[in-house]
């Protein structure tokens, strides 16, 4: 019988919530939370989950026999997080985006490669069996396109967040369907971005910033097969869903964990959260590693993309930059 896997769980918000529950689902043992403050949240993790010790201590939480850690924080944080459980020996999932540099994405990387660990982006959409199938469907095409659209995503969205917060899921999606390209050489995306058409300011407020202007991001995707294209907008009718086209035909319509294909009228429905599918991959792996080069060029495409879309969007990003000699200072 395989032993229950321990982990540290960083970062207890809404998301970090779901993970303590996917984790008891899994029958692994969540034994430390860390949180940043002793507030409402510790407050309800006390009550929902008595078994689990809760510390606003990083250091505390990663003291202790530890098989893996999860790092579910702010995105400015992953980097630095991420190397800390590296450098203690510790295999770690980190939610997206991996980084917001990509000279850390080199460290991060260089340090798990040093030291044989399991080193994992949370892409969640990329776990849902649906896309899979989707994935599937666009191999077989003679004129594979599909067109990616994604409207309010959250209250308060800026663009910064749509450029590292809801891209990220894009381009691993684009990488599931069409590969991605090298991210040194490969094309960049070409957004075009603004105001989303139906958002209208309130009378009598003053003109916003340009990060927190309602905005959009539009891009055609750099695909190594096929053709994609990608809206995501912090305003207007709530939408998320991927059109695949053969041609000009319609193929199929895949929303969170459905695919419909409206040429056979036939509907696929994944039995399983995407989340569970993505932790359970990632604790199997850190009982058996295996090989991290086809996820770890994932990571470094999607990350180029990304710093890519943020200098074309407005805000200046590092360009990427091969591991440092000397990967274990940050």
């Amino acid at each position: 019988m395989r032993p229950r896997r321990r982990l540290a769980l960083i970062g207890a918000g809404a998301w970090g919530r779901r993970y303590l529950r996917a984790a008891a689902l899994l029958g692994a043992d969540v034994v430390v939370c860390h949180t940043r403050h002793r507030g409402d949240d510790a407050r309800r993790l006390a009550v929902d989950h008595p078994e689990v010790r809760h510390t606003t201590s990083l250091q505390e939480a990663l003291e202790g026999e530890l098989d893996a850690v999860a790092v579910v924080t702010p995105r400015a944080s992953h980097a630095g997080i991420t190397l800390e459980c590296l450098r203690r020996g510790l295999p770690v999932l980190v939610e997206k985006p991996a980084v917001t540099d990509p000279a850390d994405l080199a460290r991060t990387q260089a340090e798990a490669r040093r030291r044989g660990l399991t080193l994992h982006t949370g892409y969640t959409h990329c776990h849902d069996q649906a896309l899979h199938q989707l994935a599937l469907m666009a191999s077989a095409l003679k004129d594979p396109n599909w067109h990616l659209t994604w409207t309010r995503p959250a209250p308060g969205t800026t663009r910064a967040d749509l450029v590292w917060e809801y891209y990220p899921h894009v381009f691993s999606i684009a990488d599931l369907l069409g590969g991605l390209p090298e991210p040194e050489t490969g094309p960049r995306p070409e957004p075009r971005t603004g105001p989303h058409p139906d958002a209208t300011p309130e009378p009598d407020t003053p003109p916003p910033t340009p990060l927190s202007t309602p905005t959009r991001i539009e891009t055609p995707l750099p695909l190594r097969t096929g053709r994609a294209h990608a809206l995501v907008a912090a305003t207007g009718l709530r939408r998320k869903d991927i059109r695949l086209y053969d041609g000009p035909d319609l193929v199929a319509v895949w929303r969170d964990r459905r695919l419909f294909d409206p040429r056979r009228r036939l509907l696929f429905e994944a039995h399983e959260e995407p989340l569970l599918r993505q932790l359970r991959t990632f604790l199997d792996e850190v009982t058996e590693p295996g090989d991290n080069s086809l996820a770890w060029q994932r990571d470094r495409s999607v990350t180029a993309l990304l710093a890519a879309l943020d200098r074309a969007a407005g805000r200046p990003a590092p360009p990427f930059s091969e591991p440092s000699p000397h990967p274990h200072e940050v």
